[in-house]
């Protein structure tokens, strides 16, 4: 069961309408357990949202809540900007905690790290696979190569059998799937 501060650590502080999100209560086994306030036109006013952050008051997916994004793993080519600077966007690799590569470094020729306020994973180099855990991140898509044939995928990443590198003998991400 989870508690507060983990759905807390789940959501942005922030809806997709760009309003504050204050989450103040869990419940589980409710049908609407988050129980939060939501800052209105500088008026804070209570909501509800389900276990997915769906709104159940205003009805708008704009005042639903925003999955906070796991990091990366490393060395995932992404372009990434800052909200004052938006049109400046340098493609650089993740490091794997958040932060991003500078100039273009990787994890093997690093020269230093720094952090960017969005970022969104764009198309990267084919990589051969040797087993592991499924380094595709979570919402991109990507093909992956079965012997000698390229294969689009339409599954979630993390269901393919990542484990074995008899499978699967390399990987491509895509970028991120587009949102309509």
């Amino acid at each position: 069961m989870k508690t507060l501060e983990e759905v807390q650590a789940q959501f942005e502080s922030k809806n997709k309408a760009g309003n504050e999100i204050n989450i103040l209560a869990y419940h589980p086994g409710q049908q609407y357990p988050i129980i939060a306030e939501v800052k209105f036109e500088g008026v804070w006013e209570a909501s509800c949202f389900n276990e997915h952050g769906a709104d159940v008051i205003q009805l708008s997916a704009l005042c639903n809540l925003i999955k906070k994004r796991p990091y990366l793993p490393k060395d995932i080519l992404c372009e990434v900007w800052d909200n004052c600077f938006p049109d400046v966007r340098p493609k650089v690799y993740s490091d794997g905690t958040g932060l991003f590569f500078i100039n273009g470094a990787n994890s093997a020729s690093s020269s230093g790290v720094t952090k960017w306020g969005n970022y969104r994973v764009i198309e990267n180099q084919p990589q051969p696979w040797f087993g592991g855990e499924c380094p595709i991140p979570e919402g991109c898509e990507y093909h992956i190569r079965v012997r000698h044939l390229w294969i689009k995928q339409s599954l979630p990443a993390s269901s393919q059998n990542w484990g074995s590198s008899q499978y699967i003998t390399a990987y491509q991400i895509l970028g991120e799937k587009e949102v309509k």
